[in-house]
């Protein structure tokens, strides 16, 4: 099954979960671990379970860090909804002519076309189809999934890893181990490679000066973002 398979199959397993209705829902760990959802919060859970990593929100200001702009600036954009794949995200709001920008305040989860799951104040999640104020959406990295469901982000940042964790030759609990890192430590990742159902942290070894993976997230979430 491929990634875009396994986000559709992770979100229809969402429906009939209730709405969150807490304004302080959480923007970090893992959204997974809920069982009730605002709109950002599936799309992230669903991308967690799939073992991909997205921004923790949606709202009307957009700002650095929300989906929208994940899709927009990393990603694939598209207004028309006929170019939607299965998985995609689909933002709904308005189009700000005097600051050409979209105001996005809802997400959802494309079925490809014109059909997508969403979480919803007075139905929680469920299926249905895209409505009148959908402004754009896609897929929101900039490589699109292969069908083995491995691949490489290409984004930066500090990470700090709450569990001791292996490092590896390659993504992968097969590959060789070139040493440990410890709970607590940081590294400047430099990508993210999706594969078995993690995210893996590269870098380049400072002393080595080879190719070096860290799981990020997995049934737990080994690492989160900081600075």
């Amino acid at each position: 099954m491929g990634v875009r398979e396994r986000l559709v199959a992770c979100a229809r397993e969402h429906i009939g979960d209730p709405y969150n209705t807490e304004a302080s829902y959480p923007r970090t760990g893992p959204a997974c671990e809920y069982d009730s959802f605002n709109c950002s919060g599936l799309t992230r859970a669903v991308y967690e379970e799939c073992g991909l990593t997205i921004p923790g929100w949606q709202g009307a200001q957009n700002g650095a860090g929300s989906q929208s702009d994940w899709v927009r600036w990393h990603g694939h954009w598209t207004t028309d909804p006929d170019e939607l794949e299965p998985g995609d995200l689909v933002f709904f709001g308005y189009y700000d002519s005097d600051r050409d920008m979209y105001i996005t305040s809802h997400v959802g989860i494309s079925l490809g076309g014109w059909d997508m799951i969403d979480s919803v104040p007075d139905g929680g999640v469920q299926e249905r189809e895209l409505y009148g104020s959908f402004v754009g959406g896609g897929w929101p990295l900039e490589d699109y999934p292969e069908d083995d469901g491995a691949l490489m982000v290409k984004a930066q940042g500090t990470y700090v890893w709450d569990w001791a964790m292996n490092i590896r030759t390659a993504p992968s609990t097969d590959a060789d181990i070139r040493g440990t890192l410890g709970k607590g430590e940081t590294r400047n990742v430099d990508g993210i490679v999706i594969a078995e159902n993690k995210a893996w942290g590269h870098y380049i070894g400072s002393e080595s000066g080879k190719d070096c993976y860290v799981a990020l997230t997995g049934r737990e979430q080994f690492a989160r973002a900081v600075g």
